[in-house]
């Protein structure tokens, strides 16, 4: 599903600083996976960059920050390790969300 967020933002009205800096390195995808209470970000494509640690750290942060508070709107028991699963892949320098959530229940 290509969507924007729940309130009609688009990510980077969220994020104004991170996608400044992730649309000036040319990073073409951010992937953020979901699984059992956990989340793990990951960063695909662009250029060498004169970012300190730290500014990378404060940028991906944010990214984490803001994904979490968006799954929590969408799917609030996911934080119960609901058995939930999924992703969001961003596209900083088009600006489209797709998000995938999938619930996996053993039994009946």
């Amino acid at each position: 599903m290509n969507d924007s967020t729940s309130s009609g933002q688009q990510m980077s009205d969220l994020l104004p600083h991170a996608a400044q800096v992730l649309r000036t390195f040319g990073v073409e995808l951010v992937r953020i996976e979901y699984s059992r209470g956990e989340i793990f970000l990951m960063a695909f494509g662009g250029r060498e960059t004169n970012l300190s640690p730290d500014q990378v750290a404060l940028v991906c942060l944010e990214i984490v920050k803001q994904f979490t508070l968006l799954l929590r709107q969408r799917y609030p028991s996911h934080g119960n390790s609901d058995g939930s699963t999924g992703f969001f892949e961003w596209h900083p320098q088009t600006d489209i969300l797709k998000h995938e959530h999938t619930l996996v229940r053993h039994g009946l």
